[in-house]
């Protein structure tokens, strides 16, 4: 069982962090460090399955995908810096066992008796809703993503997702999965339902994932965006150092260029490549 302490609701936090049953989930330590480095505060959920990635150690685990920023990681967790809730804290939080529950700035167990019918407790993904200003789903599973876009909520993240107010605060969703999965006509129209639910006073931006060697031994596209972008994203949507907000025209714009500056230097790289090919022919 996990202990964490209860947001406080008078101490607002940038971001929202969830993290899905992707194998993608062993980047969350490089991206939540790299988001503390920027000064961003924010929180951790994980699914059961993410934590699968994160919690144990195996071959596939986070620790091993890279030991040091996993180490730097466990730090800030450990010291207080970054909270890390799991699938199961919703019920635990009820329970009122191994958790801190702060409530009106104190550290304490949910108060009540079952037995009365005034009995409350905080209900911790709405908490985590109303302390958080912007939502980033890193990555975000083909199996999640279906669950979100169709509205259901079995976990303390898919019961946030639902609960997020999309009428005013942003999202930043990055998939990550297997180019066949990636490819399925299924998975384009639950993207479309999912971004839909946010309207003029927010936005949900897709940050397409990368092509690349995957876990399955194929190269193709499906592999989470590079954690660059995923913060640039971030950086525009909630900016650091009174910078001012990205608006959509200048994002994509931005992404625009960006696109064919990778594009370009690819065709450099495979022009050098084969040219030093056709130079051992000779």
């Amino acid at each position: 069982m996990s202990s964490f302490v209860y947001p406080s609701s008078k101490t607002p936090i940038d971001i929202l962090l969830g993290c899905t049953g992707s194998i993608a989930s062993v980047k969350l330590p490089c991206l939540s460090l790299h988001l503390h480095s920027l000064g961003y505060t924010h929180s951790i959920v994980l699914t059961k399955s993410a934590s699968f990635f994160i919690d144990e150690e195996h071959e596939g685990s986070a620790r091993v995908y890279d030991e040091e920023r996993y180490l730097k990681w466990r730090e800030l967790v450990d010291e207080g810096k970054v909270q890390v809730y799991r699938g199961d804290d919703e019920w635990n939080c009820l329970r009122g066992e191994g958790v801190r529950c702060g409530g009106k700035g104190s550290v304490s167990v949910c108060e009540g008796e079952k037995t009365k019918k005034n009995f409350t407790c905080p209900v911790l993904h709405i908490t985590l809703r109303s302390t958080h200003r912007l939502l980033l789903l890193a990555p975000l599973s083909a199996n999640s993503l279906s669950k979100y876009a169709l509205g259901l909520c079995d976990d303390t993240l898919s019961s946030l997702v639902r609960a997020w107010e999309v009428t005013k605060k942003s999202a930043v969703i990055c998939p990550a999965m297997n180019t066949d999965m990636w490819e399925h006509p299924v998975t384009g129209k639950r993207l479309i339902e999912l971004k839909g639910f946010w309207s003029k006073g927010s936005e949900c931006v897709i940050v397409q994932p990368a092509v690349k060697m995957l876990a399955c031994g194929t190269e193709g596209r499906g592999a989470m965006a590079e954690i660059d972008d995923v913060v640039k994203v971030v950086n525009g949507l909630l900016p650091r150092g009174g910078g001012k907000r990205e608006t959509r025209g200048e994002r994509i714009k931005r992404m625009v260029v960006e696109a064919a500056r990778k594009k370009f230097e690819e065709r450099k790289e495979v022009s050098v490549i084969m040219g030093a090919e056709r130079s051992d022919d000779v």
